[in-house]
């Protein structure tokens, strides 16, 4: 059996899809934040600030904090969206064609919400979980999701995947 590298290829640039969908998912969530506290008493820059408060709690009353946290959110997008790419994208691809791709992407988004919302935040910053309800938050990362596969979908094509052990391309 032949494996595929989501990487490989010479024809496409995997790496400026990847990080565009990582980056594309970073800011729809971004813009929904924006668009959930435009009408809030409470501020979309305090939830940038506790981002970077829950990796680097001495920023807490830094002025630089909301612009941290944003660029940690932007970081960890693309980490997500290179995760998924090496583990899941042309096995999903090549299974169920681009519909898999959303699907996998919403599953996976899906499930790092609930790790961070109900394991991870509790532990290391239990405040910042009560700044949204949990239903704006799921969203959030399901915007992500979408926008992320949407990106990969996009410029995923047959003449894509190519074999990692041959460098021929090669038709899934």
């Amino acid at each position: 059996m032949k494996k595929y590298h989501y990487l490989s290829s010479n024809k496409c640039s995997w790496l400026l899809s990847t990080i565009t969908a990582g980056v594309a998912g970073g800011l729809a969530e971004v813009i929904w934040i924006l668009i959930y506290y435009f009408d809030s008493p409470a501020s979309a820059l305090e939830v940038a600030r506790q981002i970077s408060v829950t990796i680097f709690p001495a920023t807490v009353e830094a002025y630089y904090a909301p612009i941290l946290g944003i660029i940690i959110h932007l970081l960890l997008s693309l980490f997500l969206a290179f995760v998924f790419a090496y583990t899941a994208l042309l096995l999903l691809f090549k299974r169920y064609g681009k519909k898999g791709i959303y699907l996998g992407s919403l599953i996976t988004l899906a499930v790092v919400w609930k790790i961070n919302f109900f394991v991870v935040l509790p532990l290391i910053n239990p405040s910042f979980i009560s700044m949204m309800p949990f239903y704006a938050t799921l969203f959030s990362k399901l915007l992500f999701g979408t926008a992320m596969a949407w990106v990969m979908s996009s410029s995923l094509s047959l003449e894509c995947a190519t074999p990692h052990d041959t460098g021929k391309v090669t038709n899934i």
